[in-house]
């Protein structure tokens, strides 16, 4: 029970986090124009979030670099510079 608390209090507090810093950096021109700005964002942080989920879960079986390297660009084709 304890654990299944830590896990959600975290996943919330990264959701937080993220959220925060897209908001903040999410470019709200050329592909995203016209878009609702909240949408992208909530979509966004979900997206990043579950696939850092996926990997934990499944052993991670690809190394830390190359799931950065692809949420990196992930980001940028949102047009979302960190």
């Amino acid at each position: 029970m304890l654990s299944s608390q830590k896990t959600s209090l975290f996943r919330k507090r990264m959701l937080q986090i993220l959220t925060s810093t897209i908001q903040k950096k999410l470019d709200m021109q050329g592909i995203n124009q016209g878009m609702d700005k909240e949408l992208i964002t909530q979509y966004t942080a979900s997206a990043f979030v579950g696939i850092v989920e996926w990997w934990i879960l499944n052993n991670m079986l690809h190394s830390p670099q190359l799931m950065a390297e692809q949420a990196w660009k992930l980001f940028e084709r949102n047009n979302i510079c960190c």
